[in-house]
């Protein structure tokens, strides 16, 4: 399973003294961050990203309640995207989220790989093929070929 990146948007902005504590707690209590570079650049503050990958139990809703703890003002739950390393297991991932059951084929080229997704017909009556087509090439960074099959045996 691909790593979750879950953006924090605080309610008012956080002063770099004030954030560089909040992410020193969040850091104690083993949470992974994205880096920023802004806290020694002295801008105010307004957003955070926390890492998690299946390791960690955490959800959303407990990472917003982390950052308002670690930060002292009121959050909401921004966008949330997945680090991906192009793997097998992350085409996998996607085809989870779309509540798909597939096969992956990785065939090497000279020129990049190139992945067969076989899907279901019936199961894709539910899914625009475009959208799962896009998630594949964005998660995988390959060239993506999705074949529709009479039926699909899991394994």
């Amino acid at each position: 399973m691909p790593t979750a990146v879950f953006r924090i948007h605080f309610a008012s902005p956080v002063e770099p003294g004030v954030f560089e504590g909040g992410v020193a707690l969040l850091r104690e209590r083993g949470i992974p961050l994205v880096e920023y570079t802004a806290v020694a650049s002295e801008e105010v503050l307004s957003e955070i990203s926390l890492l998690r990958d299946e390791a960690q139990q955490w959800t959303p809703e407990d990472a917003v309640g982390l950052c308002e703890e670690a930060f002292g003002v009121s959050a909401r739950l921004g966008p949330v995207t997945y680090i991906s390393r192009g793997t097998d297991a992350d085409a996998e991932s996607v085809l989870a989220r779309f509540d798909l059951v597939g096969r992956v084929q990785r065939e090497i080229r000279d020129d990049g790989d190139v992945v067969t997704v076989m899907v279901s017909a019936a199961d894709m009556r539910r899914v625009p093929e475009s959208r799962l087509h896009t998630a594949m090439e964005a998660a995988l960074n390959a060239e993506v070929r999705i074949e529709l099959t009479a039926g699909l045996n899991a394994g």
